[in-house]
């Protein structure tokens, strides 16, 4: 697949000199109480993952004839700059810390122009509205889950490669040029950060790549439930990181915890502490998510909704079957 060796060739080359910037310039992460790991470690190793999508994902379009719409070809812009302009406010978090209330605001500006350009694509008016309001509450929503559950080694990585390959396997290169390549190349991409980020991490990915891989999969997600006509194949790769941070949300409210204060009550956190390592944590999550994506692949809707049900509840309660130990970190 073009798109997936372009994409993992560039990432590959581009982290040399991306780690050596960001350690140049200090651009770290610093261990305090809720972190995962007690070294200090560069982060906005998204730059190079995103720069290995966008390499795999233009040289998979321009191979192409331009035989596209000029309503897919406002779909592909508005995706590549939304995509694009995600990222630039996690660099600018990465770089400067941004107030919430801040970024919140950015990220639903940028969430209602993607949404609105994949709407541009659908043909019934009364659809194209649902797909930009939904699509805007989606994007945002997801991309902070992305970003809350991007703790441990090898997770985030792991999970757009689960994602990617879902999405890319659904998608037709004739048909789905785009949904396609932005997948393969993801792919590809992650593939080539993986080294870099465990079994120890040299570089995290920053909210630069937390942000930007974060709205990529949600986008195809998006752009996946708009063709199918099917919102569960749509969600089914990303189901055990919104039950995480769903399950997550609601213990908070229930116990009358600030919403807003930063925590490490995460269910892979808890998992952490109660003696699992990073890659064990990443495969407990990647496991989940494989077994409700071969559900959905094998199964009649309904009944992968309930295998996804019980995987997610067995998800939610392993921490406290495995009991709580030290907090687990890295060194």
């Amino acid at each position: 697949m073009l798109e997936l060796c372009v994409a993992f060739v560039t990432t590959s080359v581009v982290m040399v000199p991306v780690l050596a910037f960001l350690r140049r310039h200090q651009v770290v992460d610093v261990p305090n109480a809720r972190s995962s790991h007690v070294a200090v470690v560069p982060r906005g190793g998204g730059i190079g993952v995103l720069a290995g999508v966008a390499a795999g994902a233009a040289a998979a379009l321009l191979a192409e004839p331009e035989d596209t719409s000029t309503a897919t070809r406002s779909v592909v812009v508005g995706v590549v700059l939304g995509v694009g302009l995600f990222a630039v406010l996690g660099l600018v978090d990465d770089l400067r810390r941004v107030p919430a209330a801040l970024r919140l605001a950015g990220q639903a500006v940028i969430a209602v122009g993607v949404a609105v350009a994949v709407a541009a694509g659908v043909s019934s008016s009364w659809a194209a509205v649902s797909v930009a309001v939904v699509g805007s509450v989606w994007l945002v929503s997801y991309v902070n889950a992305f970003n809350f559950m991007d703790g441990v080694n090898a997770i985030s990585a792991v999970s757009a490669l689960l994602a990617g390959c879902w999405y890319g396997a659904l998608a037709a290169p004739g048909t789905d040029l785009l949904v396609y390549a932005g997948s393969w190349a993801l792919v590809g991409a992650s593939l080539a950060f993986l080294p870099w980020n465990a079994p120890r991490a040299k570089v995290f990915l920053g909210d630069v790549g937390s942000y930007g891989v974060g709205a990529l999969i949600a986008v195809l997600a998006l752009l996946t439930a708009v063709r199918e006509h099917d919102v569960w194949v749509a969600v089914a790769p990303v189901v055990v990181y919104l039950v995480d941070t769903g399950g997550t949300l609601v213990r908070r409210v229930v116990r009358g915890e600030p919403l807003l204060e930063a925590h490490r009550s995460h269910v892979y956190q808890r998992l952490l502490d109660a003696g699992l390592s990073h890659l064990g944590v990443t495969g407990v999550v990647a496991l989940a998510g494989l077994a409700i994506c071969l559900a959905t692949a094998t199964l009649p809707t309904g009944a992968a909704i309930v295998v996804a049900a019980v995987v997610g509840a067995a998800y939610l309660a392993l921490p406290r079957f495995l009991g709580a130990r030290a907090p687990g970190v890295v060194r």
